[in-house]
């Protein structure tokens, strides 16, 4: 999502309303390890450019649809994410506000928003996900994958080694 600054200042209202889908191409890199597969970008927001000082105020609304391997069994699971995304530009860097905020500096005419976009989807991937699906847990041979309830469960049954040479002593009950 590419904005020029001659467009900017061509706009008779300095309101700009943004609803955009964004479909990735071959020749975006978008390969990360935190998921298998990203569609259905959707932008929506507004956006807002003062001429006298050459600032780009945009606030965007970000959608789309993630698939990621299910943290216990690896099978892929689909989940929407949701971000918000809100950035203030400056196309010429003599005329930074003055002021404590955080403005980015635009280095040519043209803003590309991709990059900022692409960061927002990325940090609102969740580190894991569990398939709601999933009923069973996974096991193998000599291993299995336990709840928390279960895991409880079973380190309440469990001995503690210390005492556990106590089991093999056999007592006398008084007059045996």
């Amino acid at each position: 999502m590419k904005l020029h600054r001659y467009d900017l200042e061509d706009m008779e209202n300095p309101y700009l309303q943004i609803s955009q889908e964004i479909v990735l191409d071959e020749t975006v890199d978008t390969k990360h390890e935190r998921y298998l597969e990203i569609k259905d970008i959707y932008v929506e927001g507004s956006g807002f450019y003062d001429s006298k000082t050459s600032e780009f105020i945009v606030g965007l609304d970000i959608e789309c649809v993630v698939i990621v391997p299910c943290a216990i069994s690896l099978v892929p699971v689909e989940i929407e994410v949701n971000g918000k995304l809100s950035e203030s530009f400056v196309f010429f860097p003599e005329r930074l506000p003055e002021d404590d905020r955080e403005v980015l500096w635009v280095e040519s005419d043209e803003l590309d928003m991709w990059p900022l976009i692409w960061s927002e989807i990325l940090s609102e991937i969740p580190l894991r996900v569990v398939d709601p699906t999933l009923e069973a847990y996974p096991t193998g041979n000599g291993w299995a994958v336990l709840t928390e309830e279960d895991y409880q469960k079973e380190k309440e049954q469990e001995i503690d080694p210390r005492l556990a040479k106590l089991m093999d002593f056999k007592f006398n009950n008084g007059g045996e």
